[in-house]
């Protein structure tokens, strides 16, 4: 089941407080959550402002079912179903946005709030489209340079952001001086500070403008069968052809990641290689949870 969005929360927000008693706002989320059997990567999934998103829409559905008089919290997080939200569940099997519109002063809200947000939205729209711009310019200016540096600060800056991603304890394989020459590397890396899961990895530095074809991603689909691995990850500076990431594809049996230059960048931005941060800006918001009481 993917995560519902706010209004389709209403009902679950409405069946637990039907009861006519009085439930807390944690109580709350843990009996919705625990109806809609959502998978681990969803239960954790976070919104770009840091929050659970599961939990940000359930406080979003209960202020809107507060603000439509249909609950309120006559303390501090918690709430209880009015004499009016009843009514309603009562006379509809299903609580949506337009019934809610019956209400004056859910309408009222929806109003002041549509406003006031207008311009916020409008912002913070800006604020994201300027980031990934920048994020974007300065990816493309870091492949400028990682396509001029040597083969040897090359492999060093990959083996840096691996290792800071989780990889380590390269070992060189023997293969390799058959596979490779001066500006390629092969050999095995661990994933994990625990060495568990063996991958082979492959590091190819060009100093021309050709595409990585699916002849070399052959033979180092070789390498994983005649190592009995099937984890690899092929790094290199320029572009894999169509052909050779469909090839990739194609193989169902393994797990190859191919990171070409401009992931690469992306990558290094993500985890400080090459780069820096030299500022940092936050951008609060107002928790309505807090505030569930008013």
């Amino acid at each position: 089941m993917t995560i519902p969005k706010y209004d389709e929360l209403y009902d679950y927000v409405m069946g637990i407080l039907a009861d006519e008693k009085e439930y807390s706002v944690p109580l709350m989320d843990e009996l919705i959550i625990n109806q809609l059997y959502l998978t681990d990567e969803e239960l954790n999934e976070r919104n770009s402002n840091g929050q659970l998103v599961i939990k940000n829409r359930i406080g979003w559905a209960r202020t809107y079912l507060k603000k439509a008089g249909l609950i309120e919290s006559k303390r501090r997080s918690y709430c209880n179903i009015t004499s009016l939200g009843l009514e309603v569940i009562e006379k509809n099997q299903n609580i949506t946005n337009k019934i809610l519109m019956n209400f004056d002063s859910f309408r009222e809200f929806k109003s002041t709030k549509n406003n006031k947000q207008l311009k916020l939205v409008d912002i913070e729209d800006l604020i994201e489209e300027t980031f990934n711009e920048y994020n974007n310019n300065l990816s493309k200016e870091l492949l400028k340079k990682i396509q001029k540096i040597d083969n040897s600060i090359f492999k060093e800056l990959t083996f840096k952001l691996l290792n800071k991603m989780g990889y380590f304890d390269f070992k060189s394989l023997e293969i390799e001086k058959n596979l490779s020459n001066l500006n390629e590397t092969t050999g095995i890396i661990y994933q994990g500070k625990l060495c568990l899961d063996e991958v082979v990895i492959h590091i190819k530095h060009y100093n021309n403008e050709q595409e990585v074809d699916f002849d070399l991603l052959q033979r180092f689909i070789g390498v994983l069968f005649g190592q009995g691995i099937n984890k690899g990850i092929f790094i290199t500076n320029l572009k894999f052809t169509s052909n050779a990431i469909e090839y990739v594809n194609q193989q169902n049996n393994l797990n190859i990641v191919l990171i070409d230059g401009k992931k690469l960048a992306d990558l290094m931005i993500e985890y400080d290689v090459g780069t820096f941060t030299f500022n940092k800006y936050e951008i609060k918001k107002i928790d309505d949870n807090y505030f569930i009481d008013e």
